[in-house]
């Protein structure tokens, strides 16, 4: 079982890293070479066509015979009858996911700004700072997230998770109140490697909770739950500032952060 899960995060690792590589060159051609909105709709729409004709390329390698049928059963709501989804394990995911984004979106209504405001950031500044998120998240995922779950059991891949909250919750209070630009990178490379880690085991936990024939709808339930936390994190990040424009924010961030921890620390197994 171990060696299955080392693979599967190694398999998720090489996911990520490419994802992490994408974040990279993106913001670097956008504040290096792209001169006007119209060049930039341009290269996304022929960069989002490329995606699709290699999506539709992609084997198919599960049988088809099965959900056929179920189609035909259920008509257009048969996505929704995924049993691997209701399963106790993949609700608890979705709990933990669902903070973990929530936390993300409301840190963000008020970090973009809070970054103006600190260090007069312009497109270029947060097209540098963005590609070295997406340079630390592909090493993340590439090469630190496999070398720290193969050697662990369940109770260290607990430890991992646990420090990658302290990481995540920590770190980004003390990134919003820093007035050090070098610390401020310092500290994002510790939250954006923990982040990296941390959805690695988690996803490649999350392939063990269906069958092949069911993972890819999994996988967008989850997407779909994340979804959701992404319309209402922004909401409720507004609706905090009214309290406190930063101190409500950052302690609801820090809070769903320790909330994970907890449901890591008594429930994931």
């Amino acid at each position: 079982a171990s060696s299955s899960t080392s693979a599967r995060a190694g398999s998720v690792g090489k996911l990520g890293m490419s994802v992490g590589l994408a974040f990279m060159f993106g913001p670097v051609m956008g504040a290096m070479l792209i001169k006007s909105f119209e060049h930039a709709v341009g290269l996304a729409i022929a960069l989002t066509a490329a995606s699709m004709i290699m999506v539709a390329k992609l084997p198919n390698t599960t049988s088809t015979k099965a959900s056929e049928s179920t189609k035909t059963k259920k008509g257009m709501l048969s996505f929704l009858d995924i049993k691997a989804a209701r399963t106790p394990a993949a609700m608890f995911l979705m709990s933990v996911r669902v903070c973990m984004a929530l936390a993300f979106h409301i840190y963000m209504t008020i970090w973009t700004v809070s970054l103006k405001q600190r260090f007069q950031f312009g497109p270029k500044d947060h097209g540098f700072f963005m590609s070295f998120i997406g340079l630390t998240y592909a090493l993340a995922q590439g090469v630190v997230a496999k070398r720290v779950v193969k050697p662990l059991g369940p109770t260290g891949r607990i430890r991992v998770i646990q420090l990658c909250c302290i990481a995540l919750g920590a770190g980004r209070y003390f990134a919003f109140h820093t007035q050090s630009l070098p610390i401020v990178y310092s500290v994002f490379a510790c939250i954006i490697t923990a982040l990296g880690v941390l959805n690695t085991i988690l996803t490649a936990d999350t392939a063990g909770l269906a069958s092949p024939d069911e993972v890819g709808g999994l996988y967008g339930v989850l997407e779909s739950v994340e979804s959701v936390a992404g319309i209402c994190g922004p909401i409720a990040g507004g609706s905090l500032a009214l309290i406190d424009p930063i101190g409500a924010p950052l302690a609801a961030v820090v809070g769903l952060y320790f909330i994970v921890f907890l449901l890591v620390t008594f429930g994931y197994d």
